[in-house]
């Protein structure tokens, strides 16, 4: 009886917390002006972000699949793995919970309990220090769901990682539950516009309804295409051009195009002791900190395509010969970027992109001109790892990365598309459903 009188004032108190953390959320976002306050590092976002500077390498993935989206399925055994570093050698108690999102990652109007069962925040108790590394540094791991917090629904959400405070988490990232009702067939090809048959991709696809009844599918079936993991060019607005039956067809010409770009650049930092094609060098500074200098890179963008296997993007942890755990073993180094190039973009940043950067444009990954040595220069804190990069360009007031004016761009290049499909009642928008979710290879 003593610990039934305990829990149930622990679970007033909780749900409270949660309650207010919601309210707080909502009146925060109304209140802020987004474009203003979007760049201020304290701004909270529904996005992948890491908001201290002593957390590095946050990973998020299926439980044994460390390329895979994370997406898993409602009802299913299956969970998703947390990983991330902290800069010291010391345990912190850190805290989460997870926020339902709509389809287009905007905080759902729902209390908690509607879409948790068990707890609405939980600790992260795995930890571990690293081993005879450079940089000392506690590495944490989560897999959720967990038997004390289950999702009842599918959709969209975010995981908040916090210490004391959730107005202030350390981290967020975004994973999805999908709810497998409908199946999709998918025919990425070369463009059909003769204009950008040389450059982009087109994808095509038919939607199979089985017998999910849907009575306004313009508009109550809502599409996210993405490529490669990238936000910034995520398509969310296709409609079907015809529908047979609970057969809706995607095979649009202009709408649904994507720029195919190139291969990925790699940069294999597995071992600190092998010079690899790329490498130009590899020291210990004074404070026995490793540098990884890269030699010069040049733009790709007359070249033609060349295929090779890479990752679309994405990077893997590992260290050569690890003895026991490639996470708590794998050192830091600095790795020096060099981009050649004869003058500065002065219409915008050139940034060195990719999940690596969570493809997004930040300060840590933005390339700086060096006018002596006529070449953009970068350097950023790595984990020992196989990385997929490119260099972008981000131009003034725009959103989206400009790939082609150093990469190029090519029908032919091997890209990864997860294509998400939501059933958005009209009656009910928070009634929503992730009814398929799968990442596609092109070609």
């Amino acid at each position: 009886m003593n610990g039934i009188k305990i829990f149930f004032p622990a679970l007033i108190t909780v749900l409270a917390t949660q309650l207010n953390l919601w309210a707080q959320f909502k009146t925060r976002e109304a209140a802020l002006d987004f474009k203003e306050e979007y760049y201020n590092p304290d701004y909270f976002r529904y996005d992948n972000y890491t908001y201290s500077n002593k957390i590095k390498t946050v990973q998020l993935f299926p439980v044994n699949n460390e390329l895979g989206a994370p997406v898993i399925h409602l009802g299913s055994s299956e969970q998703l793995h947390l990983h991330f570093d902290e800069a010291e050698h010391q345990f912190t108690q850190y805290a989460y919970t997870l926020i339902r999102c709509d389809w287009k990652w905007f905080p759902v109007d729902q209390l908690p309990m509607e879409y948790l069962n068990g707890y609405t925040e939980d600790y992260i108790y795995d930890y571990s220090f690293s081993v005879n590394t450079s940089i000392p540094y506690t590495h944490y791991e989560l897999k959720f769901p967990t038997e004390n917090m289950q999702l009842k629904l599918s959709g969209n959400y975010v995981l908040i990682v916090y210490e004391k405070n959730k107005e202030n988490p350390i981290l967020t990232r975004r994973f999805s539950i999908c709810e497998p009702i409908a199946d999709l067939k998918a025919n990425i090809h070369q463009a059909t516009i003769v204009e950008f048959m040389d450059f982009k991709q087109e994808v095509d696809f038919s939607l199979f309804l089985g017998n999910l009844n849907v009575t306004d599918p313009y508009n109550e079936l809502k599409i996210a295409v993405q490529q490669n993991n990238r936000t910034d060019n995520k398509v969310m607005e296709l409609k079907p051009i015809f529908v047979k039956g609970n057969e809706l067809v995607y095979d649009q010409e202009r709408l649904n195009l994507f720029w195919g770009n190139n291969e990925f650049r790699d940069l294999n930092i597995t071992n600190h002791r092998n010079y690899y094609d790329y490498t130009e060098k590899i020291s210990l500074d004074d404070s026995s900190l490793y540098h990884v200098f890269l030699k010069p890179q040049y733009s790709r963008s007359f070249l033609k395509y060349t295929s090779k296997p890479d990752i679309n993007g994405n990077f893997v942890v590992n260290r050569e010969n690890a003895l026991r755990d490639k996470n708590t073993e794998a050192d830091y180094a600095y790795v020096h970027f060099i981009l050649k190039n004869d003058f500065p973009i002065t219409n915008g940043q050139v940034y060195v992109l990719g999940t690596l950067s969570d493809w997004q444009a930040k300060d840590d990954f933005k390339m700086k001109y060096n006018y002596d040595k006529q070449q953009y220069e970068c350097t950023v804190l790595l984990k020992q790892g196989y990385y997929n990069y490119m260099y972008g360009v981000l131009e003034n007031n725009k959103k989206e990365f400009d790939f082609t004016y150093f990469e190029g761009s090519h029908w032919q290049t091997n890209n990864q598309y997860q294509i998400d499909v939501y059933f958005v009642p009209n009656f009910n928008k928070t009634k929503y459903q992730l009814i398929f979710s799968k990442t596609l290879p092109s070609n």
